[in-house]
């Protein structure tokens, strides 16, 4: 039973408990079905969110999650998002391609509606045996992807399938933070390096040098942030919030830099000629952009060059301007200063997923599309879930007959 529950009828308790058991079995597989379809993993992901809050209606008389979603509003991080799309909404006024960006903007509101809810519907406390499916889920997962990987190479000396080679590294990465945070915050140190060391194989063999990247950067954010808290929150604010707000001058100060290592022939040259040029041609665009969801679909329509760079640092100016970036730096501050209120594990897994998130959106490798989105939301859901899975209190300390203290453990 969960606290802060009214109490229900045993056969609705049972009922609930079995919903949200298969919610958290279906979450956990959810990377398995991206290994055989490409919108498995979009399809699965959102029929555990809704086993989830049928669970909860079940528990509360149906007066979950709507209630205490009105209190959510308040929180440190809602209005940075609230902020973000109300302004991509108001900005399909001006999108040169309003049909397209507004479907793309309904499933962006649906799911973060469907996302809303499903924190709310995880209630006050996770149990364990639903946590531990997070890394069996992630295990098999990287069991079956690494299998693949071994017998496609042996084969063809390449990857068999666009969705392993393009979008699993991303996966395992995002999806490692919070399996890491519940391992190692129980002190399971085995199980999680057996899955760490499978995660980097699979990695290799796919040669997925950015997540490999990512991977290694979100880790050292984590063991950082156990060590010396204060330095991770600032260097992870430096990392995130200052580059995005300095993304328009990039392309004038790392021309001198690029240019000599790689020449001016070089692709990267090309794409920060690009940029430099429509920050000149357009400088007041950096203020409103060019509307959501624009900038893929203006490089097909020759709008802008096709050399113009692809990823984050880019796209949010191009297509939300300065108060788009307004709103997602508030964000980076929002969950960073949140995080320094948290358990050491539990801020350690804020930090490390906001990092390796920005390393995986600057590098192109993950923009608006459904599967990115869904990915973001699962990940949201698994740390909510592990923070309510903590332990929160201490038994009271016990006098053996020798008059020493006894060792305690917290109270599940």
């Amino acid at each position: 039973m969960q606290s802060g529950t009214p109490v229900s009828p045993p056969a609705a308790q049972s009922a609930s408990q079995f919903l949200r058991r298969v919610g958290f079995i279906v979450l956990a597989m959810a990377p398995l079905f991206s290994q055989f379809s490409r919108r498995g993993f979009v399809i699965v992901m959102p029929l555990g969110a809704i086993l989830l809050i049928l669970a909860r209606m079940i528990e509360t008389d149906g007066q979950e999650p709507l209630a205490g979603m009105r209190s959510r509003l308040g929180h440190v991080c809602a209005w940075p998002i609230l902020f973000f799309i109300g302004w991509a909404g108001l900005s399909l006024i001006w999108t040169p391609f309003a049909a397209e960006a507004a479907i793309r903007y309904v499933n962006l509101m649906a799911l973060s509606l469907l996302l809303f809810a499903t924190i709310q519907s995880l209630g006050d406390h996770t149990r364990i045996a639903n946590l531990n499916l997070l890394p069996i889920g992630l295990a098999s997962s990287l069991g079956i992807a690494l299998a693949l990987n071994w017998t496609g190479l042996a084969n063809t000396n390449a990857a068999t399938d666009t969705t392993m080679t393009e979008r699993l590294p991303v996966l395992t990465v995002i999806l490692m933070i919070p399996a890491s945070t519940w391992l190692l915050s129980r002190g399971r140190w085995l199980v999680w390096m057996g899955i760490t060391a499978t995660a980097c194989l699979t990695l290799l063999l796919q040669e997925a040098v950015t997540a490999v990247i990512a991977l290694s950067v979100s880790l050292g954010i984590y063991g950082l942030t156990l060590v010396r808290p204060a330095w991770s929150r600032l260097l992870t604010l430096i990392s995130t919030a200052m580059l995005v707000l300095m993304a328009p001058l990039l392309p004038f100060l790392l021309r001198p830099v690029t240019k000599f290592l790689y020449g001016s022939g070089d692709l990267t040259m090309d794409a920060l000629r690009a940029w430099g040029r429509l920050v000149q041609k357009e400088p007041l665009r950096l203020l409103t952009g060019h509307g959501f969801d624009v900038s893929m679909r203006a490089k097909i329509a020759g709008l802008i060059e096709a050399a113009a760079p692809r990823g984050l640092l880019f796209e949010i100016w191009y297509e939300l301007g300065f108060l788009g970036v307004l709103s997602l730096v508030l964000l980076f501050i929002a969950a960073i200063r949140y995080a320094r209120h948290q358990p050491p594990h539990i801020a350690a897994s804020i930090l490390s997923s906001l990092m390796a998130c920005f390393i995986f959106a600057v590098a192109g490798q993950a923009s608006m599309q459904a599967w990115w989105l869904t990915l973001i939301g699962l990940l949201m859901i698994h740390l909510v879930a592990i923070a309510h899975g903590q332990f929160h209190t201490q038994r009271p300390i016990s006098q053996s007959p020798m008059g020493r203290p006894q060792a305690t453990r917290p109270v599940l």
